[in-house]
């Protein structure tokens, strides 16, 4: 970011997005801008004409910090989940934007979206991650959620009931209707009369 912006600068910029979230390297010809820009929690503030071996530099270390805070972010998932009841336990989604620390019981169900998984949540969001299924299969079955097909794995906490016909489909309590395949049916049919 470029610190002149036209009549205005970019800490004005900033200041209007905080919180921020995310990494910022200056560039400016100025370096009395230097102290402010580290107010921002700048990653580095390099002066013009910036050497591109300065800038590989930077750019490396805003990735790395960014690496950091998402390690920082699952160990304080983890070390939750550690003091927690069942029903306060997170998992931390990545997502290309966000690391989203969500409540397990918040999840109504997951759908495999080929390599990637979007999560349906009690708030009506989704969140796509570019993990498979069958990750999330493993982590979370222990938490009472059944994959009762393919694509898609159900918390049988957010189930309303399951219809016989065309073969076998739950409903959930967002009101989406999700298929069960034949060969899962039989188990199911032993959670939910249990």
């Amino acid at each position: 970011m470029d610190i002149k912006l036209g009549n205005e600068n970019s800490f004005h910029l900033l200041k209007s997005l905080e919180p921020i979230e995310f990494q910022v390297i200056f560039i400016t010809a100025f370096d009395h801008y230097a102290l402010e820009a580290f107010k921002f929690s700048a990653i580095d503030f390099l002066l013009k004409p910036v050497d591109p071996e300065d800038l590989i530099d930077s750019v490396m270390k805003a990735e790395k910090a960014f690496h950091m805070e998402n390690l920082q972010l699952r160990l304080k998932s983890l070390l939750y989940n550690q003091q927690t009841d069942d029903q306060s336990r997170t998992i931390v989604l990545s997502t290309m934007e966000s690391f989203h620390v969500v409540k397990i019981t918040n999840i109504i169900r997951c759908e495999a979206k080929g390599n990637y998984t979007l999560f349906h949540l009690k708030n009506r969001s989704n969140i796509l991650v570019s993990q498979t299924l069958k990750k999330y299969d493993l982590m979370l079955s222990k938490f009472n959620f059944f994959r009762c097909h393919q694509s898609h794995l159900v918390n049988m906490e957010a189930v309303v009931r399951f219809d016989k016909k065309d073969g076998g489909s739950l409903i959930l309590e967002d009101k989406s209707e999700v298929p069960v395949s034949s060969r899962r049916k039989e188990q199911l049919i032993g959670i939910l009369s249990s």
